[in-house]
């Protein structure tokens, strides 16, 4: 009677850590779903995004990235009230979800700029799906949300392999300011990464190495001249290729 009472009292106490388990599982995995998730506007969060690009680092393929930024924000806030600010966001983001597909990851990158990753998405194709969206934002009706509102986005659009995806994030952010310097309302898509095979003239061995050790082996095409000024002088871009 004594050993089968300590054995039910063993199996309650089980059942009831495994039950506790659980709940701790449930608990812990819902925390990180609100951490991958901004809280205004529902789409991942800057968190997840750091966690996806390193995830790219070990993937293949190529695609595209597509930095949005919501036209004249502040003044948007200034006019109507963080309040609405905040719905403009919310509503910015859904519409967002909603133009693209399971294959593509929405991401608030931070403030009123949001990232689209798409993946197996060329350059034409990533420049039609910018193009396609700034024009839903420009029609969408805004007044619902405050009347007389109005807003368009620009856009930076960059293609090429996705374990590059932390340059592929820089030039897309590029693109967006020049689109942003040439009247907003519009995309722009970055030049094409182009690799870089470089052959200094007058480099002894080991600064030979260094320089093309330091470097990385994708830039955007602003970056790679640069590069190439600062470590081997006059050299021209041809083909893909730094020649003398």
């Amino acid at each position: 009677m004594v050993q089968a009472g300590r054995l039910a009292g063993q199996v309650t106490r089980r059942a009831e850590l495994e039950r506790s388990t659980s709940a701790l599982r449930t608990r812990s995995e819902q925390l990180t779903a609100d951490l991958d998730h901004d809280v205004v506007t529902g789409c991942r969060s800057r968190r997840w995004l750091e966690s996806r690009l390193s995830s790219l680092a070990s993937a293949g393929g190529s695609g595209s990235m597509l930095m949005f930024d919501i036209d004249r924000f502040k003044l948007i806030n200034d006019t109507y009230g963080h309040a609405i600010g905040d719905d403009v966001l919310a509503r910015f983001g859904l519409l967002l979800v909603a133009a693209t597909t399971n294959e593509h990851q929405v991401a608030r990158y931070g403030g009123e700029e949001f990232l689209v990753i798409a993946t197996c998405c060329g350059s034409e194709a990533g420049a039609a799906l910018a193009e396609r969206i700034r024009l839903d934002i420009a029609a969408h009706d805004w007044g619902s949300i405050a009347p007389g509102l109005e807003l368009t986005t620009s856009v930076g659009i960059a293609t090429g392999r996705l374990a590059d995806g932390r340059n592929l994030l820089i030039s897309a952010d590029e693109a967006l300011l020049e689109a942003k310097r040439l009247g907003r309302n519009r995309s722009v898509s970055s030049p094409s990464f182009i690799s870089i095979d470089v052959t200094p003239v007058s480099f002894s061995p080991f600064n030979m190495h260094h320089c093309i050790g330091a470097a990385p082996r994708y830039f955007g095409r602003r970056e790679a001249c640069m590069f190439i000024e600062q470590n081997f002088g006059r050299y021209s871009i041809s083909g893909g290729k730094i020649l003398p």
